[in-house]
């Protein structure tokens, strides 16, 4: 079993702590443009001894721990002369909440160490896919909270305007491509260049 880091910002770290998403999608970066090992279903064989690459953040069963923007206080003890150190995380800190005598100053997650790290997930699952093939449910596995129209009868003779009877004015997966968009599309891998993709599946180890 391995153990490698993985960075979340604030809002998905508030959906893990919730049990809200079990799923991350992470862009497949090739060496040189290799193409990746494929069936002929279009299945990733990641297990497979030509696979041309691999998933840098572990198979089924290894585990990543979560970095995520953060604020290490510490003072020395007056009674032991040690240094004590508090960690305080910017998810789910209250705006405005400082340590004594020491404003928050956040650091970026990539500078969490390990002991400092409040969250350990196992990977369940791992598998390959473009990214617009996401499916409602998965959406939702990534911590999307639709939005759901509040029209009193969803059954009407005629197309509700807010939702066109689906039940959702926003979808999960709509949700997810803004998101996607808002983290991705100024690196390149906007939602429609449609990349390849890590899924990588996941459960809360508690600690």
């Amino acid at each position: 079993m391995s153990e490698r880091p993985i960075l979340f910002n604030s809002e998905m770290v508030r959906a893990i702590l919730d049990g809200r998403k079990t799923q991350t999608r992470r862009v497949i970066k090739l060496t040189h443009g290799r193409a990746m090992l494929v069936d002929e279903d279009g299945v990733w064989q990641g297990r497979n001894p030509r696979s041309l690459v691999t998933c840098p953040y572990g198979q089924p069963g290894d585990r990543i721990w979560v970095r995520e923007t953060h604020h290490i206080w510490s003072q020395a003890n007056e009674d032991t002369g040690r240094e004590e150190r508090s960690v305080f995380y910017k998810a789910t800190e209250p705006v405005g909440e400082s340590t004594p005598g020491d404003s928050l100053k956040w650091k970026p997650s990539i500078h969490m160490p390990r002991w400092a790290s409040r969250i350990t997930l196992e990977i369940t699952n791992v598998r390959v896919e473009q990214m617009q093939d996401i499916s409602e449910e998965d959406a939702k596995a990534e911590g999307i909270v639709p939005i759901v129209c509040k029209h009193p009868n969803p059954v009407l003779p005629s197309a509700c305007e807010d939702c066109r009877n689906t039940g959702y004015i926003d979808p999960p997966e709509q949700g997810f491509m803004e998101l996607w968009n808002s983290l991705n599309e100024k690196r390149g891998f906007g939602w429609s260049k449609n990349p390849w993709v890590w899924v990588i599946e996941f459960k809360r180890i508690k600690q």
